[in-house]
């Protein structure tokens, strides 16, 4: 391989890796209300996100283990909320909830939503007496309204869950963790290397004998 087809790829390939921006959105909300589950949508961004993990305020009896699950929704809540069917089950283990509020995080499997989409998250205590997923409650606030947002996600107020039903217009408390692509622009290192190899490629032709002219 010449110089010059070498300096040419590693160029190529430098511009087709696409980096990655980690982040967290933390709402604004403050719990002051709970329920047995807490349901809303993310709105996925100009870029595919992959969510990592989560932090929520979580209501504790006793100081004892509770069983929390996640689950997402492709396409959002909409039409989802009086079962499981469909749901995707992205976490469940047992969580040392505190004599009271206190947040905990859930690391669930990373998995990746894709630009432009909706997600549907549940987050759910399975112990209905000893646990349960605190929320914002928002007099006058409805399902859909913005809570937080960033460049890459948008979180909507949603629905508390509970064994009488659903509750309208309940905001997930805490944060969610993620990694959003980032479209692949050259990098400073990248620009330089094609600037290198385009030079060598322009000196290499200039030292190539000239071809002898024929009649």
């Amino acid at each position: 391989m010449t110089k010059t087809t070498m300096l040419g790829a590693l160029a190529a390939l430098a511009l087709s890796a696409t980096p990655a921006l980690g982040a967290t959105l933390v709402t604004p909300d403050i719990a002051n209300n709970g329920n047995d589950g807490v349901m809303f949508d993310v709105l996925v961004g100009g870029a595919d996100v992959t969510f990592e993990s989560l932090t929520t305020t979580l209501w504790g009896r006793s100081a004892r283990n509770v069983g929390y699950e996640i689950y997402t929704y492709d396409g959002g809540v909409a039409g989802h909320t009086g079962s499981l069917a469909g749901w995707t089950l992205r976490y469940s283990s047992l969580v040392r909830v505190p004599d009271g509020d206190g947040d905990r995080t859930l690391d669930f499997n990373d998995f990746t939503a894709a630009a432009g989409s909706t997600v549907g998250f549940y987050i759910l205590a399975l112990d209905r007496v000893y646990g349960s997923v605190m929320f914002a409650d928002v007099p006058g606030d409805a399902v859909g309204a913005v809570r937080a947002g960033d460049s890459a996600i948008t979180l909507l107020s949603g629905y508390g869950v509970g064994k009488w039903g659903l509750n309208t217009g309940k905001s997930f408390v805490g944060s969610i963790t993620y990694t959003a692509a980032v479209s692949a622009v050259p990098e400073p290192a990248a620009w330089a290397m094609m600037i290198v190899g385009f030079g060598a490629a322009g000196a290499l032709l200039r030292r190539r004998p000239k071809a002898a002219l024929t009649a």
